[in-house]
């Protein structure tokens, strides 16, 4: 019994470890979408929707890339191994700089070539290009700022991390509104101010950072003499697939998503964007409970008593069935009071009732499919749900949007499609889940 309590309390720490840092993330962006609605009407809210679409892909890039580097470098710290530990911030530093420097070479070069592939609307295409070519030219940062997030929880000073999160979103809640709408003796920046604070606030937090850090270890921050080869780069791609991989995924399938909504007029895109906000109230916290619940299965594939999995389940649901019921009860029930809080605009706000009266139902699924997916992570095979990822997007999504799009049906039918995949992909998790289980306790009563 006490193993079981300590089983419980496990998934409950790290679940609530994690909710926190992810909760004040979402908070963060959803108050940008209603300043932006509020502040920018129309023209910002779907300027801001096109292009932040198209971040997500670069964001997941940098995650990538820093969990792929930082792993080598907590391995060599660790291990007391200087001369490796000093390698590994060599090629930490050398992929940050190449990251760095593609990423704003693309943005200066794609932005437009992006919003234009995407159809994204001509009345709005000015205000979204400015938008994405600030936050794709300095996207380099990112890389920066995620690497010394994960060194201050290395270094024990998860608190820091915790700190840092906290005031880089008090600032730009109270900084955006201010420099947007030109209060006072604050310039108006308009649009320029939802790209530029983020980047300012994020690059101040970091270098407080990095003062922290190399108080306590200089060698992290000696910039290198010249570009390090020396670690087979093809380590730092393996690190950093797993962490890469469903962050490219979500990135690829809201492209395709955003890709259709925009033939549906520029209503439809600010609709869209404030729904993957309140979306976001949902997956995050369902996330934070996953990476709980994958530690905790963890625990269990390692005593090897795999019916101890009915207590991960259970505890997986305990905490996040709650959030994901309320946010569902609200999305269906007080659609329109939950979109008018993001916008006046009453087209933008008729389209995205739409899709949460549609969603409401799909987000109980995701109880089961985080929960489901929570364990295969925890087992190892994290790969399933990259499958089951790819088969919802390029099998039933794409296609079947393409072909109602083709027959003229309206986007009440796509917001109907995107739900329909998510349930396909949840009915895959479980079912392989199930059998996974069933062969493991084959196996272990041979």
């Amino acid at each position: 019994m006490d193993k079981d309590i300590e089983l419980k309390s496990l998934i409950s720490k790290v679940s609530v470890g994690t909710f926190i840092g992810t909760a004040i993330l979402a908070l963060d962006s959803i108050v940008q979408a209603i300043y932006a609605g509020h502040i920018l009407g129309r023209d910002g809210l779907v300027s801001i929707g096109s292009g932040f679409c198209i971040m997500l892909l670069f964001v997941a890039l940098c995650e990538g890339a820093v969990a792929g580097t930082i792993g080598i470098v907590k391995e060599k710290y660790q291990a007391k191994d200087q001369d490796g530990f000093k390698e590994a911030v060599n090629v930490a530093w050398t992929v940050g700089i190449i990251v760095s420097l593609v990423l704003t070479v693309v943005g200066v070069l794609l932005s437009e070539v992006f919003l234009k592939a995407l159809g994204t609307d001509e009345s709005i295409m000015a205000d979204a290009l400015i938008y994405l070519r600030i936050n794709l030219e300095f996207s380099g940062l990112v890389y920066f700022i995620f690497m010394c997030l994960e060194l201050l929880k290395n270094k024990q000073k998860r608190w820091l991390s915790f700190v840092y999160i906290v005031t880089t979103t008090v600032l730009n809640i109270i900084l955006i509104p201010l420099f947007a709408s030109g209060v006072s003796f604050f310039p108006k920046c308009g649009i320029k101010a939802f790209a530029v604070i983020p980047l300012i606030t994020g690059t101040i937090g970091c270098i407080l950072s990095i003062v922290v850090l190399a108080k306590e270890e200089k060698g992290l921050f000696q910039l290198p003499t010249k570009l390090s080869f020396q670690f087979s780069f093809k380590e730092v791609v393996k690190r950093g697939t797993p962490a890469l991989l469903p962050k490219v995924q979500a990135g690829i399938s809201y492209l395709i998503i955003l890709f259709f909504v925009n033939k549906y007029g520029a209503y439809a895109t600010g609709a869209f964007y404030i729904v993957t906000r309140i979306d976001s109230l949902v997956t995050l916290p369902a996330i934070a409970v996953m990476t709980g619940i994958a530690v905790g299965t963890g625990q269990v594939m390692a005593s090897k008593q795999i019916d101890r999995l009915k207590i991960v389940v259970k505890q997986g649901v305990k905490l996040m069935a709650p959030t994901i019921v309320i946010i569902a009860f609200i999305s269906f029930f007080f659609s329109n009071g939950f979109m008018h809080v993001f916008t006046n605009e009453s087209e933008i706000q008729r389209i995205g009732a739409s899709y949460l009266k549609v969603a409401a139902f799909g987000y109980l699924f995701f109880i089961a499919m985080y929960v489901s997916n929570g364990i295969l992570y925890g087992m190892q095979k994290s790969v399933y749900t990259t499958y089951f990822s790819l088969i919802a997007i390029f099998i039933v999504r794409l296609p079947v949007i393409w072909i109602c799009y083709a027959k003229g049906y309206g986007i009440d039918v796509v917001w109907k499609i995107i739900i329909a995949s998510y349930i396909i992909s949840t009915l895959l998790s479980v079912v392989t889940n199930v059998n996974l289980q069933r062969k493991i306790r084959k196996f272990l009563k041979a």
